[in-house]
């Protein structure tokens, strides 16, 4: 729930002129809107069933790397740092597009004029048809 008043709190501030809003108020407003108290979970049902999989997937980017590094005349040091950087990378690629999903629902619970979003596979399906497949990667050159 925090992270989801965090979310609404940023993407108010940049989006009117006013003075950034309290967290009360936020949380006051996320409340009274059509989602109720379900307004501060919105958005988290993806990134929550897909942790285990991010997990597999680092570690599991991270010993082939580091499998594939054997033998190699590199310190122990620069094998770990290499490995952890193409983990980090292709976890990214996995997840910059859940991440983007679970702001839009966030934000879309409270935003005056926001499309209304039931759920991640809409967000999702409404991204691809406006901005393409590659939409999904919005803003995630950041990330890495």
């Amino acid at each position: 729930p925090l992270d989801t008043l965090k979310v609404v709190v940023q993407t108010t501030t940049t989006t009117t002129t006013q003075s950034p809003p309290s967290l009360l108020s936020v949380a006051r407003q996320m409340y009274h809107s059509q989602y109720g108290w379900k307004s501060f979970f919105r958005g988290l049902s993806l990134p929550l069933a897909l942790k285990s999989v991010e997990q597999c997937v680092a570690f599991g980017i991270k010993g082939t790397v580091q499998k594939s590094l054997e033998g190699q005349n590199i310190d122990a040091k620069y094998k770990a740092g290499l490995s952890g950087a193409v983990a980090g990378a292709g976890t990214a690629l996995l997840l910059t597009p859940v991440y983007l999903v679970k702001v839009q629902l966030q934000a879309t619970s409270v935003l005056p004029g926001a499309v209304s979003l039931s759920g991640p596979m809409q967000a999702i399906r409404t991204t691809v048809s406006k901005l393409g497949f590659m939409g999904l990667y919005t803003s995630g050159v950041p990330t890495f």
